[in-house]
């Protein structure tokens, strides 16, 4: 366990988890620098935070879940102007193959880019995205929390575990949205666009009780079921939900 803030897990090779739990969530969370390399195969990971650090302007970081719980909370230490997950060179590897990826919304609101959940821009070539359930979490009513992604997902599901309400304020009423992300990295001096103009599911989308969602002209395509709760809000934009796999269909709506 890392307890304390001003601290973190900075792989410079391989950390395997298979069994038990590796809890940093009240320090910055899990760092990486030029080279690290994080496999879950079992147990449970949990940070505060999943991110580069703030001196890296390039490098091949590397993330394999094959099982086990790693939870992102946003709840310790955390790097203003990043998303909670945030993956933003084309050299980054991301492959998952099964278990569950949950990933809480910032709760600040002060910075360029906060309030991201979820921003990946690993080259496709670099992935393997054949299992597990990626779970997005709210936990800010004044905030929108963006997502964007250069890569396929297996499972997606958007959560309000806490039913909060919109605030009421423009955009911020959407409590998760497709967006193309602008953020930056190495201290601020290098831009990172991660463009989006469509997500692929590659099994089943849920979007969960009490959930606001903005596909934002988006299209989506979804390989598996679209679920969508009945107290669920979902604005589409000028974009195409499209159902590419054998027998996938609306289960609710």
């Amino acid at each position: 366990r890392i307890n304390s803030s001003n601290c973190c897990l900075m792989p410079a090779g391989k950390l395997i988890i298979d069994a038990g739990t590796f809890n940093c969530s009240k320090s910055a969370g899990a760092v990486f620098r030029n080279t690290s390399e994080i496999y879950v195969n079992g147990g449970v990971l949990k940070g505060s935070q999943f991110r580069p650090s703030q001196y890296v302007s390039s490098g091949k970081t590397t993330f394999v879940q094959t099982g086990g719980e790693v939870i992102f909370d946003a709840s310790g230490e955390f790097k203003d102007g990043y998303a909670t997950f945030y993956m933003p060179f084309d050299t980054y590897t991301f492959k998952m193959t099964g278990g569950t990826l949950k990933i809480s919304g910032s709760a600040n609101s002060n910075d360029d880019g906060d309030g991201d959940v979820f921003a990946v821009n690993c080259n496709p070539e670099n992935s393997k995205i054949t299992g597990g359930e990626i779970i997005l979490i709210t936990k800010n009513r004044k905030r929108s929390h963006g997502i964007s992604c250069s890569i396929p997902l297996y499972n997606l599901t958007l959560s309000n575990p806490d039913n909060l309400t919109p605030s009421g304020n423009g955009n911020n009423d959407y409590k998760f949205f497709f967006k193309d992300y602008h953020g930056t990295v190495n201290r601020r001096t290098i831009q990172i666009t991660i463009p989006m103009s469509e997500i692929q599911i590659l099994n089943n989308l849920t979007i969960g009780d009490n959930v606001t969602f903005n596909a934002n002209d988006r299209n989506v395509l979804i390989g598996g079921n679209l679920t969508i709760a009945p107290t669920a809000k979902v604005y589409l934009g000028n974009n195409e939900v499209k159902f590419n796999g054998d027998g996938s269909h609306i289960q609710q709506f």
